[in-house]
């Protein structure tokens, strides 16, 4: 998105979007939330909520279902509290969801005295070459980072039955996987997650081992498509997955990955 290139621009979109719902969901391949989310109760967990806006996006496709935004970040709390107010059936935790309790030191980008909390990750290497593939020069050479303390829980202690969890983590996607072992294999909920290349092995291994199929989604066509590493972008890979039990894959509508071609593509730009 070209309004993310710039620290500024970024930090007056998103204030927008909270306002202007009419312009949700911010990820088009969100619109897969119509086929994830059909039945009439439900509940979806929002890991990484950050300001609420993946909430703010699932309730435009899903009036209903219980929401549980999962965020560490406490400088969201307002935010969050203010998305309370405005959706129901919305709760919110301000912790980390992680695989294993404890605490860790959560890294936030500032720009000038911006602070970019939307962009704060745990590992401060991967945050740092996060800002230098997605600001130029003149701007992720001036940026100052922030850390803070925060607290960590597995999905695992909250014993609950996800239909649908969401995972935004920078980076840390497969971590959070690991702290909701039992409760994928009980609950059996569909799953979005972001894709880096130095995880794609072992997204691709946890899923293999719980007998759940990988699919990307592409909104042009509305269709789901296996997954293949190709639909990763070359620099970070940072697309969104979707981990569908088997058992529910014949629900969702598909095309074989070899359809694709002059049907409309996936954009990897």
């Amino acid at each position: 998105m070209i309004a993310e290139r710039h620290p500024y621009t970024w930090f007056v979109i998103r204030k927008l979007l909270h306002r202007l719902i009419i312009f949700l969901p911010h990820d088009e391949s969100y619109h897969a939330f119509w086929h994830l989310s059909t039945e009439n109760e439900g509940l979806f967990i929002d890991v990484g909520a950050n300001d609420g806006i993946s909430a703010l996006s699932f309730r435009r496709f899903n009036k209903t279902y219980k929401i549980l935004s999962i965020e560490p970040n406490p400088a969201h709390e307002a935010k969050l509290k203010n998305v309370q107010k405005r959706i129901g059936n919305f709760e919110y935790l301000l912790v980390g969801a992680w695989d294993r309790e404890g605490t860790i030191e959560l890294f936030v980008p500032v720009y000038r005295g911006v602070a970019l909390q939307s962009a704060a990750c745990v590992d401060y290497k991967v945050l740092q070459e996060t800002m230098k593939k997605m600001y130029a020069p003149f701007i992720s050479s001036r940026l100052e980072y922030m850390k803070q303390t925060v607290r960590m829980i597995t999905i695992d202690s909250l014993n609950l039955h996800p239909t649908l969890v969401k995972i935004d983590a920078e980076g840390a996607d497969y971590n959070v996987l690991l702290g909701m072992r039992a409760t994928v294999d009980r609950a059996r909920p569909c799953i979005i997650l972001e894709l880096y290349w130095d995880i794609v092995e072992l997204i691709e291994r946890f899923c293999c081992e719980r007998n759940y199929a990988m699919f990307s989604y592409d909104y042009k066509l509305d269709k789901f498509i296996p997954f293949d590493q190709r639909h990763l972008r070359n620099e970070t890979g940072g697309r969104n997955a979707f981990c569908i039990p088997m058992e529910k894959v014949s629900t969702l509508p598909i095309i074989a990955a070899s359809d694709e071609g002059g049907r409309g593509s996936l954009d990897v730009s």
